[in-house]
C-alpha cells in the first residue's frame, strides 16, 4: 500500500495568529480561497517545508484547528482493515493522537476509499462521517464524544459527501439513489435536530455551503440532481431551487454576494448505451419483457451495453429494472451539464434568476474556484 504525504503546504492555510482557517472542506465556505502572507514561489521535498510527516492512505483532505491539523487514513480496503482519525501538531508535523474509527465489516468498492469524506472542526473538536458507521465527534485530545449510526448507504460507488459546521449544528448531505436526505444534528451530543428528505437526488458527492441573506437567517445551499436548491440552516426546509442541473452532482457550489456558481456535469446515459426515446413504462414491457413478469432482466436490456452498467438503471439493487428504475432512467436522459452562474434572492422556483450557462469544456469532478471576479474551472 502507498502512503499519502502531507508536507508544510498544508500548513499555508494558517493565517497571521494561528486562527482556524481551513475548517472544512476547501476551506472558507467552501470556495478553496484562503489569503494568507508571502508564499514560497518554489517548494519540494527537501526545499522550503517545514515539516513532512507520512500518513495511511485515503481521499479526504486535511482540516486546521487551533493547535491540530485533523486528518482520515486507512490501513487498506478489505474487511478487517482498519481506520482512524488523526491529530497531527500543526508546527510540527507529530502525531499527537490517533483513534481507530472502526473496522471495515465487508472489502469496500475499488473506484473509493472508506474515508473521502473530509472532516470538520469547530478550532478544538473534530467531526467525520465514514459511510461504514456514520458521524463521529472527537475533542482535541481524542476522546470521542459521540457517535452517530446512520445505517446503510445505497450509493454503488460509496459515499464522499463531507459534514459541514454552521453554528453549533452539524449539516451533512446524504445523497444516494434511493432515500436521499439532508440533515442536521446537535454538535455536542449528535441528537437529530432537523432531517429533509430529497426525493429528487440520485447518488452524488457534493457538499453543502452557506449562504448569509442580508437581515435574514443563514441558508444552506445544496446542488443535487436535476436542481441546486436553498434550505434554512435553522429548520432544513426547503426555502427555493433552480431546475436544470446534470443529474449527478458532484462539485460544491461556490458563493460570491449575491451570486452563485454551480459546476454541474454528467455524461448523458445516451453515451453509455442505447436507451429507449419517448416510451412509456408499458410500451417498453411490450417490447422487451419477453417473460411478462413486468419488469426486466438482464437479459432483456434494450440494449446489451447496460448490463455492464446495470448499477446506473437498477437503483434498488433488486436484479431487475422496475417501473421506478424507469422513470428515474427517463429523467437522467434528458438532464443537461453545465456551469450556472445564478442571482440568489427569492423563494420557490427560481430558474429564471439563471443569469449565464456555459456548456462547452467542462471537467467532470473539479469545483469551480472565484478569485478576484475570474471564474476558474
Amino acid at each position: 500500500m502507498t502512503s499519502r504525504v502531507f508536507t508544510g503546504l498544508v500548513l499555508c492555510a494558517i493565517a497571521a495568529g494561528g486562527d482556524p482557517v481551513w475548517t472544512r472542506f476547501r476551506g472558507p465556505n467552501g470556495t478553496g480561497v484562503a489569503e494568507t502572507g508571502k508564499l514560497p514561489d518554489e517548494f519540494g521535498k527537501d526545499k522550503n517545508v517545514q515539516w513532512r510527516t507520512a500518513m495511511g492512505a485515503g481521499f479526504s483532505s486535511p482540516v486546521i484547528g487551533e493547535k491540530c491539523v485533523f486528518v482520515t487514513s486507512f490501513d487498506g480496503k478489505k474487511a478487517g482493515q482498519k481506520a482512524w482519525t488523526s491529530c497531527l501538531d500543526k508546527k510540527t508535523g507529530k502525531e499527537l493522537w490517533r483513534a481507530e474509527s472502526f473496522k471495515l465489516d465487508k472489502d469496500f468498492p475499488a473506484v473509493n476509499t472508506p474515508v473521502s469524506a473530509t472532516p470538520a472542526t469547530d478550532g478544538k473538536n473534530v467531526y467525520v462521517f465514514f459511510e461504514a458507521v456514520g458521524l463521529i465527534a472527537y475533542d482535541e485530545n481524542g476522546r470521542e464524544r459521540w457517535r452517530k449510526d446512520l445505517g446503510k448507504f445505497n450509493n454503488p460507488y460509496g459515499m464522499a459527501n463531507s459534514p459541514v459546521l454552521i453554528g453549533d449544528t452539524l449539516v451533512l448531505q446524504v445523497d444516494q439513489d434511493l432515500d436521499s436526505y439532508l440533515m442536521g444534528v446537535s454538535a455536542r451530543d449528535g441528537m437529530m435536530r432537523w432531517k429533509t428528505k430529497r426525493p429528487e437526488a440520485n447518488h452524488g458527492y457534493s457538499t453543502p455551503v452557506v449562504w448569509q441573506p442580508k437581515g435574514k437567517p443563514a441558508q444552506l445551499i445544496v446542488s443535487g440532481s436535476y436542481q441546486v436548491a436553498g434550505y434554512s440552516a435553522a429548520t432544513g426546509e426547503k426555502l427555493w431551487w433552480v431546475n436544470g442541473m446534470a443529474w449527478q452532482a458532484k462539485s460544491t457550489p461556490v458563493v460570491n454576494g449575491d451570486m452563485l456558481y454551480v459546476h454541474s456535469w454528467m455524461v448523458e446515459l445516451s453515451e453509455l448505451a442505447k436507451l429507449p426515446q419517448g416510451k412509456t413504462w408499458p410500451q417498453l414491457l411490450e417490447d422487451v419483457d419477453t417473460n411478462k413478469d413486468g419488469k426486466i432482466g438482464k437479459d432483456e436490456a434494450p440494449d446489451k451495453e447496460m448490463v455492464r452498467i446495470w448499477f446506473l438503471y437498477d437503483l434498488d439493487r433488486s436484479g431487475f429494472i422496475e417501473e421506478h428504475d424507469y422513470e428515474a432512467i427517463r429523467a437522467r436522459s434528458t438532464s443537461k451539464s453545465g456551469l450556472f452562474a445564478i442571482r440568489l434572492g427569492g423563494s420557490g422556483d427560481l430558474t429564471k434568476q439563471v443569469v449565464w450557462k456555459a456548456e462547452k469544456q467542462l471537467p467532470n469532478i473539479p469545483s469551480p474556484l472565484l478569485y478576484q471576479g475570474v471564474l476558474y474551472i
